[in-house]
């Protein structure tokens, strides 16, 4: 029964790249792919994972996009998949987008744009930008999001941010903080709505509608999106859930040679080897910018090699030790079979 399931897996992908044969060949082969998603397959059936998907891109070209289900789900091939706290990386693309658009500066204090940013440094204004915000290094004490009110509106939000007194400069070292991504994220909304007025002047409805004009409109993955945990106060920090499709589209995005400005803020800004939420690092001897988390009972790794121009992710939703391993293994398994120009595999 397991390897009858596993076939049926490896028989979606092939006729994925038999459709594909007309483009190069990609930096890892078909082949290795296909033994890639038989592994997760047959891994998350030993480690009890419901349910998975596995995406692979090149060259802003989608090589291989499946959803592996193990157990009974209504959800089927449309799953979507908790990103938790890598919901950050779609807010900053829509930071750059507006920036394109000429409706906002990333990297202006902040202040001069929402007025409802009244964070302190050292008892003055803090000069922190969009920019340092939504990279979490704003200075932002990372236990302030445990001082937000479980009721407590978007907008209540920058009054609690106003009392607390930042615990470093700007551009300073990064420090993951709830609180410093939904202040840059609910400052996109304010933004967003000055520039679209409605009767509805709610920070989160706002900040989701930029997203939808700025992103999922233009990546086409409106339909693969849906919006996790929205009562929380916090909901921006991890607002989003994606299906193998959208996670595709996405990844066409970063890997496209026409998007050179986003590729920039993955690159690490300091010697913690961050770019915002990525990671700058490298695997099997290959360098990758990564991100990843468990949320929701779902593990997930996300990660753009750029000397390839390639990117993969996997997601498994399970248990969060095996989940995250299997996850981790199929990323050093993509990246083995990457080949340089000169040794193509």
């Amino acid at each position: 029964m397991r390897l009858g399931f596993i076939s049926i897996l490896v028989f979606a992908s092939m006729r994925l790249f038999a459709e594909s044969a007309q483009f190069p060949a990609p930096a890892v082969s078909a082949e290795r792919c296909r033994f890639i998603l038989a592994e997760f397959a047959d891994g998350m059936l030993k480690s009890g994972c419901g349910s998975g998907a596995l995406c692979a891109v090149w060259n802003g070209r989608t090589i291989m996009a499946e959803h592996i289900q193990i157990s009974d789900s209504p959800e089927g091939n449309g799953q979507k998949f908790a990103l938790g706290k890598t919901s950050a990386e779609l807010v900053r693309i829509c930071a750059a987008e507006m920036e394109k658009s000429g409706k906002l500066n990333a990297g202006a204090p902040f202040s001069s744009q929402c007025s409802l940013f009244r964070m302190k440094m050292g008892g003055k204004s803090s000069l922190a930008s969009l920019e340092d915000l939504l990279g979490m290094r704003a200075g932002v004490d990372p236990h302030a999001d445990s001082l937000v009110p479980r009721e407590a509106s978007a907008e209540e939000l920058f009054d609690v941010a106003a009392q607390i007194s930042a615990v470093s400069y700007p551009g300073g070292d990064f420090e993951y903080s709830k609180v410093s991504l939904c202040l840059g994220a609910y400052g996109i909304g304010y933004i967003f709505f000055k520039e679209s007025p409605s009767p509805d002047k709610d920070l989160k409805k706002a900040f989701v509608s930029a997203m939808k004009k700025y992103v999922f409109a233009p990546l086409d993955i409106s339909q693969n999106i849906s919006l996790v945990n929205v009562d929380d106060p916090l909901f921006a920090a991890s607002a989003f859930a994606i299906d193998k499709n959208g996670l595709a589209k996405w990844l066409e995005f970063e890997t496209s040679s026409g998007n050179p400005e986003i590729s920039l803020r993955r690159k690490a800004s300091g010697k913690d080897r961050r770019g915002g939420i990525w990671l700058n690092s490298s695997v099997a001897d290959r360098e990758l910018e990564m991100c990843g988390d468990y949320a929701w009972e779902t593990a997930h790794i996300i990660a753009v090699f750029p000397r390839f121009n390639a990117a993969f992710a996997a997601f498994a939703k399970g248990n969060s030790k095996e989940a995250s391993q299997l996850c981790a293994k199929a990323l050093k398994t993509f990246a083995e079979s990457l080949a340089f120009p000169s040794q193509k595999k």
